[in-house]
């Protein structure tokens, strides 16, 4: 099995803290290494502002006694680690060289108008594990007001010609975009199993009489008891997008408010007493969210195989296609996309096909950007690589940051921004009206 993330160890030497080449400064900086790298770490792998960041090392400035001669800027602390970011990508083709890899892409993040297209490079064998941010290497970061099939295809074509070696498969959600794109450009696609098992559940229950009434009633109860006594009891907030891949928390509250009912005090239970009335309806939903929440546990901590999909396909028979119509038709679109899957597989390999990290890489960015949104998406896109490598330890001690900071300048982020980036309107905002 191979990681993405393993460096030789004779490329970047790990320094110990008592070691005098920890404290050389770095050419053509003003910093030690000891420094640089604190602050990068801070950047990476805690919430710190970069400004934040500055008041803690000017803190530790005063409590080493001379261990630290200067403090950064923050916007010093921004340019290096963009600096490591970008060459994070440049040099992600070094790293996948003969390595069998796989990648996951998807448009879903939207900043304001603007929309991110990330492409990823995860390891085509499964680890035997979920995959986590240490394995993945980013191909390309690429930014459009909108996308369609053919600029997919392109930005995906233009990538992999950058590593010079295909992807042993693509893996996406069920966007026909994404498929449509993966498709022109001639790869063999695999679907993300959250998403399409989800979307079977959103087929099948959005439009549900009766799924539609407990929600309702559940929101009204929201929004009539949040000030009251019973307050502490109400349900968790229902998300207006992907609700069907988070559903399992609204269920599990439902459930365990069923078994407590009776132990509720009178003013509580005529408050919920809608609860009771929908208790097979829940029981149904719980016995939906367990069938497939299986299913995910088993392909990703056993990758997608024909032993895995066998596994699941026993169990879907063994549960939901037991039940009533409802998870029967669920059962039977399952079934369908796991018979789809197995054509796809190549003799007996084990692959991935979750693309959970993209969403955790997509959480990580809304996190550190600005709140506001007509910035779109900034520079600030090129943190993602360096983070995405600082959470393995062994990555984030031998990382060579020394040797990314002299290959890189300015002058290439401002060229990878023009490149990349579309216009900032808050920056045009200011300059227009400084023409007033």
């Amino acid at each position: 099995m191979h990681r993405l993330s393993r460096i030789k160890k004779n490329d970047s030497p790990s320094y110990g803290l008592r070691s005098p080449e920890f404290y050389k400064i770095i050419p053509g900086h003003q910093f030690s290494e000891f420094v640089v790298r604190l602050v990068i770490t801070l950047r990476c792998e805690t919430n710190c502002s970069s400004r934040d960041i500055v008041t803690v090392v000017e803190k530790i400035k005063r409590l080493t006694f001379g261990l630290i001669d200067h403090v950064p800027s923050y916007n010093t602390i921004d340019n290096w680690v963009r600096k490591c970011g970008l060459d994070e990508i440049k040099h992600t083709p070094d790293v996948l060289k003969g390595i069998d890899y796989a990648a996951i892409l998807d448009e879903c993040m939207m900043i304001g108008s603007e929309k991110l297209l990330p492409v990823l490079a995860v390891p085509a064998e499964h680890q035997g594990r979920p995959l986590r941010p240490e394995d993945v290497k980013v191909i390309g970061l690429h930014v459009k007001s909108s996308w369609n099939a053919k600029t997919v295809s392109e930005v995906l074509k233009a990538d992999v010609e950058t590593v010079k070696k295909s992807p042993e498969y693509v893996i996406t959600d069920n966007g026909s975009t994404m498929h449509k794109g993966v498709e022109i450009s001639g790869y063999t696609w695999h679907r993300d199993i959250s998403h399409t098992l989800a979307m079977y559940m959103e087929r099948t229950y959005k439009n549900d009489v009766e799924f539609v009434e407990f929600y309702k009633k559940m929101a009204i109860g929201m929004k009539q008891f949040c000030m009251k006594e019973v307050a502490y009891l109400q349900p968790p907030s229902q998300r207006t997008k992907a609700r069907f891949m988070n559903i399992s928390f609204s269920i599990d509250w439902a459930d365990k408010m069923l078994q407590l009912f009776p132990k509720f005090s009178e003013y509580e239970r005529k408050v919920f007493s809608y609860i009771p009335q929908y208790a097979s309806f829940i029981n149904e939903i719980k016995e939906m969210v367990s069938c497939i929440q299986f299913i995910e546990t088993e392909m990703k901590y056993h990758g997608l195989s024909k032993k895995s999909i066998s596994i699941c396909k026993r169990h879907v028979i063994t549960s939901i296609m037991c039940g009533n119509n409802r998870m029967r038709k669920v059962g039977q679109e399952i079934l369908a996309y796991l018979s789809k899957e197995e054509l796809l597989l190549k003799d007996d390999k084990v692959i991935n096909n979750s693309s959970d990290i993209i969403e955790s890489f997509f959480g990580t960015f809304k996190y550190k950007q600005s709140p506001n949104k007509l910035n779109g998406v900034t520079a600030l896109a090129l943190h993602l690589p360096v983070i995405l490598a600082f959470n393995g330890d062994y990555v984030s001690e031998n990382y060579n940051i020394k040797k990314r900071l002299c290959r890189t300048k300015i002058k290439d982020i401002n060229l990878w921004k023009n490149e990349n980036l579309l216009e900032n309107l808050v920056a045009k905002r200011i300059r227009t009206m400084k023409t007033a």
